[in-house]
């Protein structure tokens, strides 16, 4: 098994509800005029897993599920952690190869998942999502995950292509632009579904930027 374990990032903070402050008094005709604010829908985990693809998103079925993914999964959701799919492009490897994130582990990569490891790398997963970062690493990359899985929610098959799409262009350019700035270290990749329905290419976006 190769193990990879690059520089934690910064943590980026995204609100999910935008409100003001409301007053301490407040009547409670003042209550029911109060427009409710937007909550995401896709739950939070303390680890996101991202096995690489061997085709995008908008070629998975409604519900994509392998032996390797299902038996991943039944580990580590017993300490918070959620196993799904993701796509930069061709894997270059016949290897699974799976991208973790965590609050307080940032990124980690492992190249090689199989169900005769499966246990070593549930719990090197399960110490980086619960201790933190597991050593020093030297990557400085930032992720960023659009839904565009069409099949189990159409909006994600077709906003969350636009978001998709949007972004690389907008990246591509500020690359152009400046080949060293911070665009360098961006990566725009698809991901399956999430969780919930409800806006769901927006909170696609937002719960898995990392």
């Amino acid at each position: 098994m190769l193990l990879t374990i690059p520089r934690p990032l910064p943590r980026l903070k995204f609100s999910r509800a935008f409100a003001t402050s409301v007053p301490r008094q407040i009547g409670v005709e003042d209550t029911k005029k109060q427009e409710k604010p937007l909550y995401g829908t896709a739950p939070s985990h303390r680890s996101y897993i991202f096995l690489h693809a061997a085709e995008p998103p908008t070629s998975f079925p409604a519900r994509l599920s392998t032996p390797l993914q299902r038996a991943l999964q039944l580990k580590v959701m017993k300490w918070g952690g959620s196993v799904n799919f993701s796509w930069f492009g061709p894997p270059k490897a016949t290897r699974q190869a799976l991208t973790a994130f965590s609050a307080i582990g940032g990124r980690l990569e492992i190249r090689d998942l199989t169900l005769e490891n499966l246990d070593q790398v549930e719990r090197i997963l399960e110490k980086h999502a619960t201790q933190g970062p597991l050593a020093k690493g030297t990557s400085d990359e930032i992720h960023l995950y659009v839904c565009t899985h069409g099949a189990r929610d159409c909006r994600c098959g077709e906003t969350g292509g636009q978001v998709y799409r949007a972004l690389q262009e907008e990246t591509a350019r500020l690359v152009e632009a400046d080949p060293f700035g911070v665009a360098s270290r961006i990566r725009v990749g698809e991901v399956g579904h999430v969780g919930g329905h409800q806006f769901s290419a927006l909170n696609s976006f937002s719960a898995c930027i990392n």
